[in-house]
């Protein structure tokens, strides 16, 4: 579970957070930078924050957890010291360059948690026929964003907003980012898994054109979004009389 609101709720949440403006500058270098990983701590600052009201994570939150643990990577700063000094200053603070990276990828996990509470509530809430998942482990083994379980069956979800670059071509960077991260620990990639590659892959869009911009955020649009629920139904093989759509999604309040 990351969020546990439905889409109404996590609306009315987004908006009580500061309008989101992205710190620091862009840093090409830093851009394309090994970093430590993002998802264990933004994962983890929205169920901080989840026990803590109800409410969502605001981008000071994460940048601060992120900074303290980068600074306990001891065998980042022996092995990289030139590229830690790129990314942290002296004083244990993200650099500009760093600060804006981190803002794009709370932005990224922000509108992920979003589709995570639109599928969560269709098929979990509303049809009651299978589990949603969530998490920094269905990105790092799962190699994808969300899983939908039902009936047997398991979706990958990806989410992405990149339009300059064909899903394939974002596929392969993942990929040999993760070929340089797991060279001591290849044997837990499962890149040969038979289960994942059996795994129906689904995708979902923002671009440049199509996206919903809410307090800062530039969200999936309920037109993507509803084409998404329409990706899944149709694997899942839910009835037409039976499908939910983001209509009504956005318009029922928790507990209805």
């Amino acid at each position: 579970m990351s969020v546990d609101m439905n889409v109404f709720r996590f609306r009315q949440e987004l908006q009580r957070l500061p309008t989101f403006v992205p710190l620091g500058r862009y840093d090409q270098m830093v851009q394309r930078a090994s970093i430590p990983a993002w998802r264990a701590v933004f994962t983890s600052v929205v169920l901080m924050r989840h026990v803590a009201g109800y409410s969502l994570p605001g981008l000071d939150l994460f940048v601060r957890c992120y900074a303290k643990n980068f600074q306990h990577h001891e065998a980042f700063r022996r092995k990289k010291p030139d590229l830690y000094a790129r990314l942290m200053t002296d004083e244990g603070w993200p650099t500009p360059g760093l600060l804006r990276r981190l803002s794009s990828l709370y932005e990224t996990g922000m509108t992920e948690i979003y589709v995570y509470a639109v599928l969560a509530q269709a098929v979990e809430d509303k049809l009651q026929r299978g589990l949603v998942l969530y998490d920094a482990r269905v990105d790092w083994k799962g190699k994808c964003d969300v899983v939908v379980l039902s009936g047997g069956r398991a979706l990958r979800i990806d989410t992405h907003y990149d339009p300059g670059k064909p899903r394939g071509q974002i596929e392969r960077m993942r990929d040999e980012t993760e070929q340089e991260t797991k060279v001591n620990t290849h044997v837990s990639s499962h890149w040969n898994n038979t289960e994942l590659k059996a795994m129906r892959q689904l995708c979902v869009v923002r671009s440049a054109a199509d996206h919903e911009k809410l307090c800062g955020f530039t969200l999936f649009s309920r037109t993507a979004l509803d084409g998404l629920l329409t990706q899944v139904y149709d694997e899942l093989r839910v009835p037409l009389g039976e499908r939910v759509w983001m209509e009504e999604l956005l318009t029922t309040p928790p507990g209805q």
